[in-house]
């Protein structure tokens, strides 16, 4: 059906500044544990289970990718006219940032056209809880997004190949963190190897690579974009 207001003005116009709903009765408003987490926020969502857990399911993004990236700590510098926001950024500052003020910073964002989602660390050497927890929040974020309105790229970190088992949507331009995975060929083998099983199990239209354009690659399908990093740009060289 169509409407006088897209999804994310009608968003807009029916939240605060600080991104609470002013025209929607908020459920279970007198319970603050429902709050807890951002649990109040998931009404809506669709979702795929994994291992008995619901994890919120990304629509794919299949629009332009000719942006203006900017990371989050810019974002007041910005007018958001053919601009994307990313948070690859260290997870204190994403927790900080973004997960727990997240009706904050959405309403905040609300000038971009395209949000990335946010990068958050995926380990090897730790127990699978911790990557499940990173994807789960992840893909949380990114869900309320789209269901705010907004157009948002998936981010894909992994650690193994069950990373990419839910949550991920067919089809869509999909972004990565290339950076800090050159350290040692072990590194670069198993990034590799993920960009590969990324592309067997989501199959991205395109894909986009926040880092060094210099890193080698697998032979791949799906067409490759890189974007500036705002990390090792800012290494020293001597």
């Amino acid at each position: 059906m169509e409407t006088l207001f897209s999804e994310k003005e009608m968003y807009v116009l029916a939240h605060t500044a600080k991104g609470k709903p002013t025209f929607i009765k908020e459920p279970h408003k007198g319970n603050p544990m429902y709050k807890y987490d951002n649990m109040h926020l998931s009404d809506g969502m669709e979702t795929v289970e994994y291992h008995g857990l619901e994890i919120p399911l990304l629509k794919p993004y299949t629009g332009t990718t000719e942006l203006d990236y900017q990371p989050y700590s810019q974002w007041r510098k910005m007018n958001g006219d053919g601009q994307a926001v990313h948070f690859f950024m260290n997870d204190n500052g994403f927790r900080s940032a973004v997960w727990n003020k997240l009706e904050q910073t959405t309403y905040n964002l609300r000038k971009f056209d395209v949000l990335l989602t946010p990068d958050f660390s995926m380990y090897v050497d730790r127990m699978s809880f911790y990557g499940i927890q990173a994807v789960f929040m992840t893909r949380f974020v990114g869900a309320y997004w789209q269901k705010c309105g907004y157009k948002v790229i998936p981010t894909v970190s992994w650690s193994n190949a069950d990373s990419f088992k839910y949550g991920l949507p067919q089809n869509s331009v999909i972004a990565v963190c290339g950076v800090g995975v050159s350290w040692s060929m072990a590194a670069v083998e198993l990034w590799q190897m993920g960009l590969l099983e990324l592309e067997k199990r989501v199959r991205p239209i395109e894909i986009i690579i926040y880092g060094n354009d210099k890193l080698e690659l697998p032979k791949l399908h799906a067409p490759v974009k890189f974007i500036i990093d705002n990390i090792t740009k800012n290494y020293r060289n001597d």
